[in-house]
Order: C-alpha cells, then structure tokens, then sequence
C-alpha cells in the first residue's frame, strides 16, 4: 500500500514526528553513499529516471556526460526520493519536488510513504494499486485502488474506493 500524507510541514511533524523526512537529498547522500548498497532494481530506477546508467561504486553515467562518471550524490530529488522509499518503506518521504517520472514510479511500489503540501498530484498515468491518502487538516482519509480515483472524489474516511468495500 502506498500512503500519502497531505498538509503543512507543521500537520506532517505532528502527524508523523520521527518517521517522516524533509530533506530527502541530505538524507540520501548520508546514507546512501555510507550505508546502502545499490541493488539492481535500483540501478534500473536510476537509469529509467535520470537516463543514465549505473556504473557501480556510487557512480552513474549521466545522460548528458556519458563519459564522466559521476557521484549518485548528483542525481535528481526526484529519483533519490524514489530510491529513498525503496530503501526505507516505512519512512514517509517529502515528496513535492517529484517529477511525475518519478512519482509515478514512487506510485507502482508494493509499500512507500510519502507527504505532499498542496494535495495530491496529477500524473499521466492512472495507476492500479492500493493507495490511502490523509488530509490531515480536515481528517479526512481517502482509499482508491486506483490513483487517479482521488480527484473523482473517491470515497471519504475508510470506503475503499468505487468498490465501496469497508477497507
């Protein structure tokens, strides 16, 4: 299930405290370049968003300078939340300056956490997979299956979806 958190910094502190992150490249850059090993769905990630390949040894070939490698430090926000929510599925990920390449992908995954401020974004793509978006302000919880649901209005405070099955 993916979750999505939607409100101010100040909602997203007091809703999440320690388990949500805003600063998603210093985040990455500590702990990936200390602690995390990059597996190959996550090399795979890496040259589906930036368009470059992985070259091992924190390194990638960026598109633009195939020849140069360059450090992972370097990668896009987008693309280290994304490997971010791979690498820690139960920290919710601030989210906001996703590209939809990214947030799509950060959409398909089988559990991710992430925090929006202005409100779930419009992607190209209607995604099947099991999503609860919570609005904190109002208290309002949404659950569609499917993730363009939400701006139909989906089904408020528990109703999965238009399957309207109690979730």
């Amino acid at each position: 299930m993916v979750e999505i958190y939607v409100g101010s910094i100040q909602h997203l502190f007091k809703r999440l405290s320690v388990g949500f992150q805003l600063n998603n490249n210093a985040w990455f850059d500590q702990r990936f370049c200390d602690e995390i090993t990059i597996t190959a769905e996550m090399a795979y990630m890496i040259e589906k968003i930036e368009g470059g390949k992985y070259l091992g040894n924190d390194q990638f070939a960026s598109k633009f300078e195939s020849k140069i490698p360059i450090s992972i430090k370097h990668l896009s926000t987008g693309c280290k939340t994304l490997l971010n929510c791979m690498a820690y599925p139960d920290i919710a990920f601030f989210a906001e300056e996703c590209g939809k390449n990214a947030l799509t992908e950060i959409l398909k995954r089988s559990k991710a956490k992430i925090c929006l401020l202005s409100g779930p974004v419009m992607i190209d793509e209607d995604i099947e997979n099991s999503y609860t978006f919570y609005f904190l302000k109002s208290g309002d919880t949404i659950r569609c299956d499917r993730y363009l649901d939400v701006f139909k209005g989906g089904t408020r405070n528990g109703n999965y979806g238009s399957k309207g099955i109690n979730a």
